[in-house]
């Protein structure tokens, strides 16, 4: 399951990488559905101008997604397999590649893409802080990987020695 909160007060969820669900925060209202048949929607993220970003797994692509109309909008092919896409303080899509670690930035208006790092992969989620500094998970052996201001050489941060 994975969570995204919003400043509005209400809870995004996918479940079972299948299902778009809303609720309150608290869940107290219950959960709302929102898009059935989703795609494989892993870890999103809200954009500047309110829509939904989500990488499709299994389809080689990021989609934007209107949760008013439930409309998915390619943004990117031929990012491989993605696994996450975080949005930058300048509005712009940073993803990565379960499959090969490609740390890429595209620009959600045209769909221009660059891989801006490479990490070990598999890489499974990210997150950019405001000065644009990318950290990346990689499950296979729980270390967390930093690029400074999201460009150049990615280091470990934190050793992972949990993988079994």
């Amino acid at each position: 399951m994975k969570v995204v909160c919003i400043s509005s007060g209400r809870t995004y969820i996918a479940i079972l990488a299948a299902l778009l669900l809303v609720s309150g925060l608290t869940l107290s209202e219950g959960p709302a559905l929102l898009l059935k048949d989703a795609g494989h929607v892993n870890g999103f993220a809200f954009g500047k101008d309110g829509r939904l970003y989500a990488p499709l797994w299994q389809k080689d692509s990021i989609v934007a997604i209107d949760l008013k109309t439930g409309t998915k909008t390619p943004v990117v092919s031929g990012v491989g397999m993605p696994s996450a896409v975080k949005v930058d303080s300048k509005g712009q899509l940073i993803s990565s590649d379960w499959l090969s670690g490609e740390i890429r930035r595209t620009d959600p208006k045209n769909g221009k893409s660059e891989v801006i790092a490479q990490v070990p992969p598999p890489v499974d989620n990210l997150a950019v802080a405001k000065d644009g500094t990318i950290y990346a998970s990689n499950p296979a052996d729980s270390s967390v990987l930093v690029i400074p201001r999201g460009k150049g050489e990615a280091r470990v941060l934190v050793d992972g020695h949990f993988a079994v």
